[in-house]
């Protein structure tokens, strides 16, 4: 657990000081309120020489606008260290 919440990768490189989580999230799952606060803690979260971690979210490509509208809302559409992965949805199947 890591700020109160789970994610499903994670890896550190401690030569490069690199530290990188992952999130993979269905069409169903892309847009509540826990999603909604995995995304807001991890993407927040800094290496121990400050720099901000990584977030890979993998998702469906049919997921792709409600993920846009997530991002929006919580100020990350932008954000450098938040990554997408668009992967066919039968990879993400729950």
């Amino acid at each position: 657990m890591i700020q109160g919440v789970r994610p499903d990768a994670s890896g550190w490189h401690a030569s490069d000081d690199i530290e990188a989580f992952v999130e993979a999230k269905s069409e169903r799952d892309v847009d509540n309120a826990h999603t909604r606060k995995q995304l807001r803690e991890l993407s927040s979260l800094r290496s121990r020489s400050g720099k901000p971690c990584t977030l890979y979210l993998a998702i469906p490509r049919s997921a792709v606008y409600a993920l846009d509208k997530v991002l929006i809302d919580l100020g990350l559409l932008r954000a450098a260290n938040v990554r997408r992965v668009h992967v066919p949805a039968i990879l993400l199947k729950q």
